[in-house]
C-alpha cells in the first residue's frame, strides 16, 4: 500500500523499472490481478494513460505501444494529453509512461495532476508508473541522468517516504543507472533500484 509522507492511502501504488523490455515483468501479472480484483470484467474496467514524459511527437506512438501491451485489460483506454481537462476521476486505472522524469514532472505539477492522483488514490483505484512514470514518485528525481534534472525543484512527489528511485538498473542501455547509484546514494539519502523486469 502506497503512502504518502506517513500517511496511508487506499488505492494501489504500482512502480516498475522499465518498461520496453522483451520479458514480461513480473508486476504486470501482480497489475493484472488488482485490476481483476477491483473490476472482475475487462470490458467494465477504464484506464487513463498519461504519455507526457515523451515529447509531444511521440505521443501516438506511446498510446499506440500502450494500447497494443494492455489494451485487453480494459474496455476503454482514454489517452490524456492535457492534464489540465480531466474532469472526472472515475478511471480504474491511471498509466503513467516513461521518458524524460524533468518534463513529465513538470506536467504533473504545473498542471495540478498531482492532486488528481491523489484524490484517484485514496477513492481507493490503482496507478501504475512505469521507468520515469515510476521514478517521479520518489523523493526526487535526482536520481535520474543529468539531463533530466530541473533548473528550480527536483523533490519528487514524495508519496513513498525518504526513498527516491533508480529505474533501468543494470540494464544493457547507454543510460543505465548503475554508476548513479553509486554517486549519490550517500547524497541523496535511501534509494530502491529497480531493473527492468522488477516493480514495487
Amino acid at each position: 500500500m502506497a503512502e504518502n509522507r506517513g500517511g496511508s492511502l487506499k488505492g494501489k501504488l504500482l512502480l516498475g523499472g522499465g518498461a520496453d523490455t522483451a520479458a514480461p515483468a513480473a508486476i504486470d501479472k501482480h497489475f493484472e490481478i488488482l485490476l481483476r480484483d477491483n473490476v472482475k470484467q475487462p470490458k467494465d474496467r477504464n484506464c487513463l494513460f498519461v504519455p507526457m514524459g515523451r515529447r509531444p511527437d511521440q505521443y501516438e506512438a506511446a498510446g499506440q505501444w500502450f494500447t497494443s501491451a494492455y489494451g485487453h485489460l480494459f474496455g476503454d483506454i482514454e489517452i490524456s494529453t492535457d492534464l489540465s481537462d480531466l474532469n472526472s476521476n472515475n478511471y480504474t486505472s491511471i498509466n503513467i509512461c516513461g521518458g524524460n522524469s524533468g518534463r513529465l514532472l513538470t506536467h504533473i505539477k504545473e498542471t495540478g495532476f498531482d492532486k488528481f492522483l491523489m484524490t484517484h488514490l485514496e477513492e481507493g483505484n490503482i496507478v501504475y508508473g512505469q521507468s520515469a512514470g515510476a521514478l517521479v514518485f520518489g523523493k526526487t528525481i535526482l536520481t535520474s541522468t543529468p539531463p533530466e534534472h530541473l533548473e528550480t525543484s527536483n523533490e519528487g512527489l514524495n508519496l513513498l517516504g525518504p526513498w527516491s528511485l533508480v529505474v533501468h538498473y543494470e540494464s544493457a542501455r547507454p543510460e543505465s543507472k548503475t554508476e548513479i547509484v553509486k554517486e549519490v546514494a550517500s547524497e541523496l539519502g535511501p534509494i530502491i533500484a529497480l531493473r527492468e523486469t522488477n516493480g514495487i
